[in-house]
């Protein structure tokens, strides 16, 4: 299910605790002090369900809808999801090399992938 548990030299430190939706399963050990330690017989488990890739999206082109998706969790990263904010405003899609577009200048116009400009003052953000 979608709990965690921990224990230390076979001892429980917690059981059953819930795993919300927005944890991100990382792991965390360490000391309170600043001194050589040894780790030894460490053991972590996946829990929760968030541990593959998230929903595929066709290769994007000119043209292509931009739109939201759940980003990747737990350490995993979707390649297609990078952006960059390039330095005239505008937004990157670095796998495509293609800029977000708006369509429009009125509230709720659609943004598109298109080539990247310099001069269309649609594809600043």
């Amino acid at each position: 299910g979608k709990t965690a548990s921990g224990s230390l030299d076979g001892s429980s430190l917690f059981k059953a605790q819930p795993i919300r939706d927005i944890e991100t399963g990382f792991a965390a050990i360490g000391v309170n002090s600043w001194f050589p330690v040894e780790f030894d017989n460490l053991h972590l488990d996946r829990a929760g369900p968030s541990w593959g890739p998230t929903q595929y999206c066709p290769a994007p082109h000119e043209g292509s809808p931009v739109g939201t998706r759940p980003c990747a969790r737990n350490g995993l990263i979707d390649a297609d999801l990078q952006w960059e904010l390039v330095p005239n405003w505008q937004l990157k899609h670095v796998p495509s090399g293609l800029c977000a577009t708006a369509q429009g200048k009125a509230p709720g116009s659609k943004v598109v992938l298109k080539q990247c400009s310099f001069t269309d003052p649609q594809r600043k953000f």
